[in-house]
């Protein structure tokens, strides 16, 4: 998970790894992972289309024809994912003071990394809010309120991460 965020990282791609295998071995999970994903995404489109099918009516010809154009615009060859990671490893990484949040924002040539990236990037670096979370939780259950039900203890809990 750190070497995929290290290497979404517009400043760092594979220049952060001490060895060319490792890089290697990172881009191939990217890819495996960009293909789970797709994967996912199209069996969700088939079910979609599967359940606009079984509730039309109609059953003419164009509906056949439109879910077999759709079914062939879904299918991306496995290249692609290859093609689309190994041209953002060959960019030229930005500067150390450019931010790698705003880069995926911008940029729309890699749609696939940019999921990811927003994937990994949104993972916090540390326990901190969670630890913050279980020292309130102490706090608000207590020996003089053990009574408290479960589900007022979590309103509690969120009104006071949210005040």
């Amino acid at each position: 998970m750190i070497t995929t965020a290290t290497f979404l990282d517009p400043q760092f791609k594979t220049f952060a790894f001490s060895s060319p295998d490792t890089a290697k071995r990172v881009k191939q999970q990217i890819v495996d992972e960009m293909r789970r994903t797709q994967r996912q995404q199209n069996e969700i489109q088939q079910q979609s289309l599967e359940t606009a099918e079984a509730s039309s009516d109609t059953d003419d010809f164009w509906s056949s024809f439109d879910q077999r154009i759709q079914g062939v615009l879904t299918r991306r060859p496995v290249v692609d994912e290859i093609m689309e990671v190994n041209r953002f490893s060959q960019d030229m990484p930005v500067t150390r003071t450019e931010d790698p949040t705003d880069y995926w924002r911008v940029r729309s040539e890699y749609p696939n990394l940019k999921n990811l990236a927003q994937k990994y990037f949104g993972i916090p670096a540390t326990s901190v809010p969670s630890e913050r979370l279980f020292s309130k939780a102490g706090e608000v259950i207590s020996e003089k309120r053990s009574l408290i039900k479960p589900l007022k203890v979590d309103k509690i809990l969120f009104l006071n991460k949210n005040c």
